[in-house]
């Protein structure tokens, strides 16, 4: 079976939107993971899930009331998604890690914040065993102004 090539969609609202990953689920479906903000000006990470035809499946807004822009998506081995982002509404600092996992309808299943009284960023995660690894920069912790930043977070 051929599949068709979407081509020209777009996604989002009003405002500005961007996305930084995507990845295709099980079934074909698309899901996205970026900014937006359509629904907060001052951004929330965006998802979106689209259908192998390019059709909005569902459209979430994660996020608190300050800046919440995605970075990164995986989808687990139990089928779930895992969201990362850059938070400024959670957490100690400016800038710290935000991860909000969900089912594949994007109901939260549960969320945490990474980092301390620096700039903490992840931009990957990966899955390993029963475990997530975050990876980004930190001037939280380490030796300088921005050093190589591993998280490793149990499922």
């Amino acid at each position: 079976q051929r599949q068709m090539c979407i081509r020209d969609r777009r996604y989002g609202g009003s405002g500005y939107e961007e996305s930084q990953s995507f990845k295709i689920n099980q079934n074909g479906e698309y899901i996205l993971c970026g900014h937006s903000s359509s629904v907060d000006p001052v951004h929330n990470m965006y998802g979106v899930k689209v259908d192998t035809s390019g059709n909005v499946l569902w459209e979430k807004h994660y996020g608190g009331a300050k800046h919440d822009g995605g970075e990164a998506l995986l989808i687990d081995s139990d089928n779930n998604i895992v969201f990362i982002a850059r938070t400024m509404s959670f957490g100690a600092s400016q800038r710290d890690t935000y991860l909000v996992k969900t089912n594949q309808s994007g109901s939260k299943l549960s969320s945490k914040v990474y980092g301390d009284v620096g700039n903490d960023k992840v931009n990957e995660v990966i899955e390993v065993g029963n475990c997530y690894y975050l990876i980004g920069e930190s001037d939280s912790y380490g030796n300088g102004s921005n050093d190589v930043y591993l998280v490793i977070q149990h499922k």
